[in-house]
């Protein structure tokens, strides 16, 4: 079929009916962002399908170890193993948040679970410092409120 001439806006010049070579776009990148697999293994701790969250997450951490979202995947493995209770594990992902992080919004949280797994574990003491490092670093978080509270009992 003929096509009736285009006027290109960028050179005004005319085209004929046979268009310029189509330079074909490269293939799609099956590579998820970090933020699309950061999103996908959250959705797995949401369905409670732990496991799977659990590898989905390291899987993350080792594919992006730049990520900002790192210290939320290092809490999240702390939260799924506390939640399987697999104390060691957890306690190991706490603290590497707090170790790492301690800025990070996620360190409150972690420093207070830290303080649960240590309590669980029998550590009374280790964990009362830990409510306390909570209340002291953290004051204005939610945490630090808990962890008051776990104090008080």
């Amino acid at each position: 079929s003929i096509q009736p001439p285009t006027t290109t806006a960028s050179t005004g010049s005319h085209t004929s009916g046979s268009a310029a070579p189509v330079t074909p776009l490269p293939a799609a990148d099956s590579t998820p962002t970090d933020t699309q697999a950061y999103q996908s293994a959250f959705a797995l701790v949401r369905q409670k399908a732990f496991p799977a969250a659990l590898t989905a997450f390291a899987d993350f951490i080792q594919r992006y170890p730049d990520s900002a979202r790192i210290p939320n995947a290092y809490y999240w493995i702390g939260e799924v193993n506390l939640a399987e209770q697999k104390l060691e594990p957890a306690k190991t992902a706490f603290e590497q948040v707090i170790a790492n992080y301690a800025d990070h919004r996620k360190a409150p949280d972690a420093t207070y679970k830290l303080g649960i797994i240590y309590h669980q574990m029998g550590n009374a003491e280790k964990a009362r410092e830990l409510f306390k490092q909570t209340r002291s670093r953290y004051p204005d978080s939610s945490a630090a409120n808990l962890a008051q509270d776990y104090l008080q009992r």
